[in-house]
């Protein structure tokens, strides 16, 4: 198990560096565009079928959404002020997506 890990844990640091590099290309101007674009690329749902993609853990997803953000020079208090308490925020758009991926047709 801990050698699948790996590969997961080098996928996600290469996601990571997309995502900054897609966020650097777009030159994002606003604290809400980057949550935004942020939540869009990063908060998947349980696939029906195959490997679940929201087993993600909502602390993890806390800690890259803020670090991301400091390559923007976006402050967690200033994500903070747009969406309220993090953990909750995120919590609900990986609910909402897995309740979509749930009632799509099998």
């Amino acid at each position: 198990m801990r050698g699948a890990a790996l590969p997961r844990a080098l996928h996600l640091v290469t996601l990571q560096a997309k995502l900054n590099s897609m966020l650097a290309d777009h030159m994002l101007t606003s604290t809400r565009e980057y949550i935004d674009f942020w939540i869009e690329n990063s908060v998947h749902a349980a696939e029906q079928y195959g490997t679940p993609g929201a087993s993600q853990s909502v602390d993890v997803l806390v800690d890259r959404l803020v670090e991301g953000a400091k390559n923007q020079n976006i402050t967690r208090a200033a994500i903070e002020k747009e969406v309220g308490d993090l953990k909750q925020y995120i919590e609900e758009k990986l609910a909402t997506a897995n309740r979509i991926e749930q009632d799509r047709p099998k």
